[in-house]
């Protein structure tokens, strides 16, 4: 179990929350959840409603994205999150989080948040602004793998072509 003062540190630590103030991480660390797990146990089922942010304090988390016939699978160690896309939206997930050793977890739910952000405009302010530069960072990754794999099926074609 994390105490109030490591949970406003480990807050602090994550780039979701970084240009929150002392107030408001007490306040987010005051709404937030430890959540403990066995190795090889879910978190987030395909298809669950997660409405949270989850961030891994200890272990590590296995996230694997599904998207049409295609995974996607990488791993978090402490201090990663995920759960971001979801918080603020009821879609059901496109991915599973799997606990690979004990893991805990530091899960900040919506209702909490929601309470939060309506007495401090500033934390709003400041987490609508770390969701656009994620937004950003994912943007620019798919750029670069597109145009990658855009010239891999021009030289395809131009190959093709040439039959």
């Amino acid at each position: 179990m994390l105490s109030q003062v490591d949970k406003i540190i480990f807050l602090k630590g994550i780039p979701f929350f970084a240009n929150s103030t002392m107030q408001q991480l007490t306040s987010l660390a005051t709404a937030c959840q430890t959540e403990n797990y066995s190795a090889d146990e879910m978190i987030v089922e395909l298809g669950d409603i997660p409405r949270a942010l989850f961030m891994v304090t200890a272990g590590h988390v296995q996230i694997t994205h599904f998207v049409g016939d295609r995974t996607t699978e990488y791993m978090l160690d402490s201090r990663g999150y995920f759960g971001e896309a979801y918080i603020f939206d009821e879609s059901v997930a496109d991915f599973e989080a799997v606990s690979i050793n004990e893991t805990m977890i530091l899960r900040l739910g919506y209702e909490p948040l929601h309470a939060l952000i309506k007495t401090d405009l500033n934390l709003s302010y400041n987490i609508v602004r770390n969701l656009s530069q994620t937004i950003k960072s994912k943007n620019d990754q798919i750029a670069r793998m597109t145009r990658k794999h855009t010239r891999g099926m021009h030289q395809i074609f131009d190959k093709l072509d040439g039959l």
